[in-house]
């Protein structure tokens, strides 16, 4: 049984028989009321899964297998309860990456990504030289 789910042919074709049951309108309608009827009972669930699947790249929505998350910081192993952050190293693989709490997210892991230090530290030294040339100009 394993190895007839595991083979391509057969898995395209229980995939064609679905897409062609689903065409009607009376199963789909059905399907969708199902669909409802579960999530309105397992509102957490859902909540968890679409935290699990949904990520933001460059400003726009994409579906990723993340990991489980553990309930926990996986930078500096502080507890959790709301809000994990998935903090992803490269576009080209979103599912690569670590659940971080807020704090460890923008100062350590963002921080070290953009170095936004060095940034601030160039722009602190051109205003401060514009100021300088200013006043020994005047």
């Amino acid at each position: 049984m394993r190895k007839r789910r595991l083979d391509p042919k057969y898995r395209e074709k229980i995939a064609k028989q679905a897409r062609e049951k689903y065409k009607n309108p009376e199963v789909r309608k059905k399907r969708l009321e199902h669909c409802k009827k579960w999530e309105s009972k397992n509102k957490e669930k859902r909540k968890i899964y679409k935290r699990m699947t949904r990520l933001i790249v460059n400003g726009k929505s994409i579906q990723v297998k993340k990991r489980d998350f553990q309930g926990y910081c996986e930078l500096c192993g502080k507890q959790i309860e709301k809000r994990p952050k998935w903090h992803h190293w490269d576009d080209e693989h979103p599912e690569l990456g670590l659940w971080l709490c807020s704090n460890c997210h923008w100062y350590v892991a963002e921080a070290v990504e953009y170095d936004p230090i060095d940034i601030l530290r160039n722009k602190y030294r051109q205003i401060k030289e514009g100021y300088i040339l200013a006043e020994i100009k005047k």
